[in-house]
C-alpha cells in the first residue's frame, strides 16, 4: 500500500491508478508515500520515510516539504505562472523518469525553485524547467527512492503522468 498526505482532491487522482493509495497509513506498513502538503508533519514523514528506505514522492506542496525537510529554503519566482504549459529537460536516466524523453511536458506547480546554491548537498536535481530553474530533486543517499517534483501529474497538461507514477509504483515495489 502507498499512504498519502495532502488534500483529498488529489488523493481522488492518484486512488485511481492500480496501486492501492490510503490517506490513512502507518509508516511501518506501506511501502512508498505520496506528500501533497506543505509542513512540518509532512517534511517530519518524508525525513523518516527516507531514513527507513521507504519510496517517497513529493508532490508540489510536497516539493516544499521535502526541501525544507533536509535544510533547503524555496525561493519564489517573478513571472512565472502556475497551472500553465512548458518543456522539461529530466534525466531519463533516473528511474523516476524511465523510459521517457529527454525533453517533456509539464503543467508548472508553484511559482517556486530551489537554487543550486540553496539546493541542500544530500538533494540532486534530476529535472529542470525550460527556463532553467530545478522543478525536481532526488534524495541523493538512497538514489531511485525519494523524490520531489513541482509539477501537477493530475493535468492534461502534464503527458507523461501516467508513466511517472507506474515508474513511482515499481520503485515502491524495490
Amino acid at each position: 500500500m502507498i499512504g498519502y498526505i495532502g488534500e483529498k482532491e488529489q488523493l481522488d487522482f492518484f486512488q485511481q491508478f492500480e496501486c492501492p493509495v490510503s490517506g490513512e497509513f502507518d509508516l511501518d506498513e506501506v511501502s512508498g508515500i505520496i506528500v501533497n502538503e506543505s509542513s512540518m508533519i509532512a517534511a517530519d514523514a518524508i525525513r523518516t520515510a527516507a531514513e527507513k528506505n521507504i519510496a517517497v514522492l513529493a508532490v508540489l506542496d510536497g516539493f516544499e516539504s521535502l526541501i525544507s525537510a533536509f535544510g533547503g529554503e524555496l525561493q519564489m519566482l517573478e513571472n512565472c505562472a502556475e497551472g500553465k504549459q512548458e518543456l522539461a529537460v529530466i534525466n531519463p536516466e533516473t528511474p523516476l523518469y524511465y523510459d521517457l524523453e529527454r525533453v517533456i511536458s509539464i503543467c508548472r506547480g508553484t511559482p517556486a525553485t530551489v537554487s543550486d546554491l540553496g539546493l541542500p548537498p544530500v538533494l540532486g536535481c534530476v529535472s529542470r524547467s525550460e527556463s532553467g530553474e530545478i522543478i525536481a530533486v532526488e534524495y541523493l543517499p538512497a538514489p531511485g527512492k525519494v523524490y520531489g517534483i513541482n509539477f501537477y501529474l493530475n493535468s492534461s497538461l502534464t503527458p507523461k503522468s501516467t508513466s511517472i507514477l507506474q515508474n513511482f509504483f515499481k520503485l515502491c515495489n524495490r
